[in-house]
């Protein structure tokens, strides 16, 4: 418990520390000419968009400026003492994945919080009956506001994750082409059961010749397969010509993509869901 306490508050002043970089300092706002752009694509969600700034690298920008805007075109950002260029989403994106993190670990501490006060203190409660069960509420109700927030983080999540597999598995509305392999690249993962994450960079060009580089991730399989190829077919949608999908050819690629830490978590969250269902029918029961 004090553990989760103590990695919850360092986590949290990290996340603050994180957000004040790119406000301290005398902020400007500043533009940069765009040498190229790249979608990076994963096994579970829709790309996010990135430009490449002929100074200063990879900066995120929305799906509608990432259509906008070619080489040689400028895009508006920030800058300040301390950073050379960010734009707006950079904010979001380098802070999204730790504000979860926070929500999660918050979210167990109260259940641990809960789990203590029951186990230790509501005993010594039983004698005075008014503040026992003012304590019970306050402590009911905390738990019902945690599992209410992770209901909406969780469903949010899988809405984005079975958004984006309907791509995949009903390819109404997209045309497939043979992409170029320019370039591989493995993320080492560490730890005894961790594994290192694989990607492509493809380049193709759609119905109107517009040329568009994905940073592809591809299960172990996949990136075995073509990995000493040039090319490599993939699919996309009409209306959004850089979420990429690479062609399943056989069961063995559906059964590869399968087994995947992330296929493990939806899993998970499906199952917590019959737990939290279970215990609003026990609730409703002792309420009666």
């Amino acid at each position: 418990m004090a553990i989760l306490f103590i990695m919850f508050v360092l986590g949290l002043l990290f996340v603050l520390y994180l957000f004040s970089s790119f406000f301290i300092g005398n902020k400007q706002t500043v533009e940069e000419p765009i040498a190229g752009k790249i979608s990076d694509k994963g096994f579970y969600f829709s790309p996010s968009y990135q430009v490449i700034t002929e100074d200063h690298g990879l900066s995120y920008v929305t799906k509608s400026q990432f259509y906008d805007v070619d080489r040689g075109d400028t895009i508006a950002g920030y800058q300040t003492n301390n950073l050379s260029f960010f734009t707006t989403l950079d904010i979001v994106y380098d802070g999204a994945v730790l504000i979860v993190i926070i929500l999660v670990l918050g979210i167990i501490v109260s259940f641990f919080a809960y789990y203590f006060y029951r186990k230790f203190f509501s005993k010594k409660l039983e004698g005075e009956n008014t503040t026992f069960n003012q304590s019970k509420k306050r402590s009911n109700r905390l738990v019902d506001f945690s599992i209410i927030l992770y209901v909406i983080i969780t469903i949010t999540f899988l809405f984005l994750v079975f958004g984006n597999l309907l791509h995949q598995i009903i390819p109404f509305g997209q045309t497939s082409v043979e992409a170029r392999i320019i370039d591989e690249e493995i993320e080492k993962g560490y730890g005894r059961y961790i594994t290192d994450d694989h990607y492509f960079f493809i380049t193709y060009s759609d119905k109107d010749d517009q040329e568009y580089l994905v940073r592809k991730q591809v299960n172990y399989h996949t990136y075995n397969t073509y990995k000493n190829d040039y090319g490599i077919p993939i699919h996309y949608p009409n209306n959004n010509p850089a979420n990429a999908f690479i062609q399943v050819q056989s069961v063995e690629d559906i059964s590869y993509a399968l087994m995947s830490f992330q296929t493990l978590l939806i899993l998970s969250i499906l199952y917590s869901y019959s737990r939290i269902y279970k215990r609003y029918k026990k609730n409703k029961t002792d309420t009666k």
